[in-house]
């Protein structure tokens, strides 16, 4: 089954009629928006954290606060949305505040629990 097949099903189990014109396109457009996002999947975290520079001896905590974020729940496939603060003591070497907020997105666009979006960032 294609996933437009799944999102015509899921029209008919909730009493809608997937040939009703306003729903033509529904079940490809709901396979564009799904695929963006969990776009997450398809993203290294470890690649995204790679390009980094000498800290130059810089031992205090470094500290991106609210980055903003939305991610879809594993249980009812519906959105949440939160803030996140990270933090990190650098050894040798720094990453940008950036890639800070592009680690978040990368784990905030996969099926989660807040619970393990804040392990895997960690």
């Amino acid at each position: 089954m294609t996933g437009e097949e799944a999102v015509r099903q899921l029209l008919l189990a909730i009493g809608e009629d997937p040939a009703r014109e306003g729903l033509l396109d529904t079940p490809a457009r709901v396979v564009r928006a799904m695929r963006e996002t969990c776009s997450g999947y398809s993203e290294d975290p470890a690649a995204i954290l790679a390009r980094d520079f000498h800290g130059e001896g810089y031992d205090q905590m470094i500290v991106c606060r609210n980055i903003d974020f939305t991610s879809t729940c594993e249980h009812h496939l519906l959105p949440f949305s939160g803030v996140a603060h990270v933090a990190y003591i650098p050894k040798q070497r720094v990453v940008g505040l950036s890639k800070l907020a592009r680690l978040v997105d990368c784990f905030a666009k996969r099926l989660q629990i807040q619970e393990r979006l804040t392990e895997a960032i960690s």
